[in-house]
């Protein structure tokens, strides 16, 4: 579920901390979790330096 466009910055990362919360409750492909994460981190930290 994505955030309104017009929402600040912050209330878009922070959706996107809760998404990935739920994505660490599920049992599979723990093994490539921190590497997710890290990518995720890096596309919201993109998106807020360019807001």
């Amino acid at each position: 579920m994505a955030t309104h466009p017009t929402a600040s910055p912050s209330k878009q990362a922070f959706a996107d901390h809760k998404r990935w919360k739920q994505l660490m409750r599920r049992p599979h492909r723990r093994d490539r979790l921190p590497v997710s994460y890290r990518a995720i981190a890096g596309l919201v930290s993109d998106r807020t330096t360019n807001v």
